[in-house]
């Protein structure tokens, strides 16, 4: 058996508040935004993403090639060692 939901007091004032207030923000004016402000409201956005770059450093191609064969660092060691300790020992 179906019934009709009845709402209470309480409940209508709430939808004709979430009415006005949703009004209100629509036909309001904005209030202005600073730099950081705008910067904040900049980074809740999407960001944009480079897939081809005339840098070889950057761009998502770049990243998906460091992804699947990264580059390794490596050890280089002391080139001279004699001439590493000879001078550590005549300070």
């Amino acid at each position: 058996m179906e019934t009709t939901p009845v709402l209470s007091r309480e409940e209508e004032i709430a939808q004709v508040n979430s009415k006005i207030i949703s009004y209100l923000a629509r036909y309001t004016p904005t209030y202005p935004m600073n730099a950081n402000d705008n910067y904040i409201d900049y980074m809740k956005g999407p960001q944009p993403v480079v897939i081809f770059s005339s840098k070889p450093s950057k761009g998502l191609i770049r990243a998906i090639k460091n992804v699947v064969s990264p580059d390794l660092p490596t050890y280089k060691g002391f080139y001279n060692a004699d001439s590493l300790i000879r001078t550590i020992r005549n300070r």
